[in-house]
């Protein structure tokens, strides 16, 4: 048995699983752990299976871990609360948002009554608040809500619930912060993060681009790299550059151990101090589970090479997994531990495989075979969290990752001499910055060449246990061990298989999505045909909107190229994300209303400088759209007068016997013009005029509709929208009125014959 801790550990991280699953109580966990001891000691004499006894107790032993832990985790104090005055203590670094300091606190009471255990939360104060870890504060707020509202969006409550924070609390509106004590904290923690704060005022003389890329690379903070920054790393495939992980914690190593040699220090000593730089690192970098697995194997090869044992990177592996996950079971549950241990299993996994397949040397092979082996076995689950694979990482990843050990080798003496003088520190850092730029110029070039990514969102948790079947049964069965190149091209056609679209999952049907983006329109529409398309594109105001909303939507539903984007009219909250859509996707047409045309010249430009094809519609065209379905357009006429909001294009799209109508921000005159007109506009669903306002109210145009069902995209805004008066009218008709506020994405779904409506909330 080469590798018992691993396997140890692997048992135990089964039986975590099992215990997070399945239902159990403190009684049959004590029954599953008599069965193994018992079990021990009828077959002690058996030398030969021993080994699998001792994996059966630890599986009980883990089992009834995980329920204990599940029994003792305090419930959330927090439920149904929207203000409260919380008294507790800052337990980690706050760090600068773009509008907020944000940091860790341990709630101790709530309202003046002491909690039975303390929970955490995350807090937001001010970002000019002088506070720091340990500082003992009474916080007077309110709770932020954390549901999302879209498919495919971020889940940040449920990223709150397995990092065992119970809610964020604001104190910026109308709240208050009072400090009740100072420097309560650990003082190793306190001496980490003065290092930190002494360093960032090094980073301080740097223009504010490349500090914030440096503050990425060598703290994993990416808080001051903005959207559009973000999309190039996934779509570059460089992203685990700015995510501290065993590669910084590898050259941090070879750094430490290099300066160690050159001060002649000894190797207990030397290994030591490594030991206490490594805490102090991963202190700065907020403990994640990459940096803590990473520097635990490094202790354990300076361990065994110290006292002469045997290296075996499995163990060492499993060594990290047992010590992370009996500190917090939960950790198993953090998308970070998974990919930091999937990465480098993938890696000690697939290197001999690659070794077998081309034993040829070259020069840089093992650089380019373990940037490979990690591809191989990150891509399907990337894919799967992210909705990104980048094909670009396969050629730039190993000089993105000599680029990082530059930068990380160049902070580190520079992190030395912030100490003494900040502007010193500075010095060292001119050239890091100028390494981040180039690494980050790199990275933005190969993101725009053709074919870099793909967006591929079309698959569920069966299919990617499925593709890594298939990889195990390559890289493990007998029969192709020795069969090179077959072995090679079937690795080639699992990934081929796993890239292109799945025929069998394209849903064939009209699919309509009327997205939750706030105060604005935002409908993505799958046709049966397999094509896409937008009718508006939201807003882009605030960039968060679209990133949080459209973008993951789109991703989630392996959305690589939209064939058509109509646009109403050109109000912000409308069309005002089209310009960041023609970066981030393949658009091959758009459509504007043709009396409008002198409004979208910004639009023009772009769509011409993107080649993108432009159409002008009018009332009266009607739109093909392939297997049976159609868009009418009713308004505007080419020679309409008036505000934008009047010449708001309407439209109906219909599939067989089901029908919609899209009707912008159309209101007042228009839709008088428009219930006394002689065309059909009934529709079977309908989505009310601009957000619901008082002037989208009218009775004879809602007559002519007659829907069986109304949408009303609408977000938190100041104009009273939906009004009052309109949701009386479909409450009275007894017509379902949904509300994106309220009930998240609203989803349409038609084969063309009968709907159906579903929410996501």
């Amino acid at each position: 048995m080469t590798s018992p801790v691993f396997l140890t550990a692997i048992t135990y991280l089964l039986s975590l699983v099992g215990s997070f699953f399945l239902e159990g109580s403190v009684f049959s966990c004590a029954v599953l752990i008599f069965a193994a001891l018992l079990i021990a000691i009828l077959i002690r004499r058996f030398r030969s299976k021993t080994f699998f006894c001792w994996l059966f107790l630890i599986f009980a032993l883990g089992f009834g871990y995980g329920e204990f832990r599940e029994d003792i985790t305090a419930e959330n104090p927090f439920i149904d609360r929207e203000e409260a005055v919380l008294t507790g203590e800052i337990i980690n670094d706050p760090t600068k948002t773009e509008s907020s300091l944000k940091y860790r606190f341990r709630v101790t009471s709530l309202d003046g009554a002491e909690l039975k255990r303390p929970v955490n939360v995350v807090a937001l104060s001010q970002k000019d608040s002088a506070l720091k870890y340990g500082d003992e504060l009474r916080l007077t707020g309110s709770f932020l809500l954390s549901e999302t509202a879209n498919p495919g969006s971020f889940d940040y409550g449920d990223f709150q619930s397995k990092s065992r924070l119970y809610g964020s609390f604001s104190t910026l509106y109308g709240g208050d912060v009072t400090v009740l004590g100072r420097g309560n904290g650990n003082i190793l923690l306190t001496l980490a993060y003065a290092v930190k704060h002494r360093f960032e005022q090094s980073l301080s003389y740097l223009p504010p681009d490349r500090a914030a890329l440096i503050r990425g690379i060598f703290f994993g903070d990416t808080s001051g790299i903005d959207h559009n920054g973000n999309i190039i790393l996934s779509q570059s495939g460089i992203r685990h550059c700015f995510a501290v992980s065993g590669l910084h914690v590898g050259y941090v190593l070879l750094f430490l151990n290099a300066l160690g040699l050159l001060l002649k220090i000894g190797p207990k000593t030397r290994t030591v101090l490594i030991a206490i730089c490594l805490f102090s690192y991963a202190a700065i970098t907020g403990f994640s589970p990459s940096v803590m697995r990473a520097s635990i194997m490094c202790l354990m090869v300076l361990g065994a090479t110290l006292f002469g044992r045997e290296r075996n990177s499995f163990n060492g592996l499993g060594m990290a997994m047992l010590i992370l996950l009996l500190w917090d079971p939960l950790y198993l549950l953090q998308t970070g531990f998974q990919l930091s241990f999937l990465a480098i299993f993938s890696i000690l996994t697939l290197m001999p495989w690659l070794n077998r397949c081309i034993p040829r040397s070259f020069p840089g092979k093992e650089m380019i075979f373990v940037t490979v082996a990690a591809q191989i076995g990150m891509i399907p689950v990337l894919a799967y969290l992210f909705h990104t694979v980048s094909f670009v990482a396969f050629l730039i990843s190993s000089i993105c990752c000599l680029l990082v050990g530059a930068i990380v080798i160049l902070c580190l003496p520079a992190l030395i001499f912030s100490l003494i003088a900040p502007i010193c520190g500075s010095i060292l850092l001119i050239p890091c910055g100028i390494l981040c730029r180039i690494l980050y110029d790199f990275a933005a070039v190969c993101s725009k060449l053709p074919f870099a990514y793909i967006y591929k969102g079309d698959f569920g948790w069966l299919w990617l246990l499925l593709i890594y079947t298939a990889i195990a049964a390559v890289v493990f069965l007998p029969q192709l061990k020795a069969k090179r190149s077959l072995s090679l091209l079937l690795m080639t056609a699992i990934f081929v298989v796993f890239l292109l679209p799945l025929p069998f999952l394209q849903k064939h049907e009209l699919e309509i999505t009327f997205l939750s983006i706030g105060e604005g329109d935002a409908i993505c529409i799958s046709l049966p045909s397999g094509e896409e398309m937008l009718m508006d594109a939201g807003d882009m105001r605030n960039g968060d909107i679209t990133y949080y909303t459209i973008r993951p939507f789109l991703l989630s539903e392996g959305i690589n190229d939209i064939e058509t984007v109509f646009l109403s009219h050109n109000d912000e909250d409308h069309s005002g994300a089209f310009s960041y859509l023609c970066e981030s996707f393949r658009i091959e047409e758009v459509c504007i209303p043709a009396a409008a045309s002198d409004e979208f010249s910004d639009k023009l430009i772009l769509a011409n400088a993107e080649n993108i094809e432009v159409s002008m519609v009018s009332a009266g065209d009607i739109l093909d759209l392939g297997d049976g379905v159609t868009i009418e357009i009713f308004w505007p006429y080419p020679d309409g007068e008036g505000e934008k909001n009047q010449l708001s294009l309407v439209a109906k799209m219909s599939y067989g016997d089901f029908s919609v109508l899209f009707t912008g921000d159309i209101e007042g005159g228009g839709l008088r013009a428009l219930g006394e007109n002689d065309a059909d506009i009934s529709a079977d669903v309908l989505k009310i005029p601009h957000h619901g306002s008082k002037n989208s109210f009218d009775s004879d145009f809602y007559t002519a509709v007659d829907p069986s069902a109304v949408v009303i995209s609408v977000g938190k805004n100041n104009y009273g929208h939906p009004d009052k008066k309109l949701l009386s009218y479909w409450q009275k008709a007894q017509i379902p009125c949904y509300r994106t506020d309220l009930n998240g994405a609203v989803t349409v779904t038609s084969n063309g014959k009968g709907y159906e409506i579903t929410t996501y909330r």
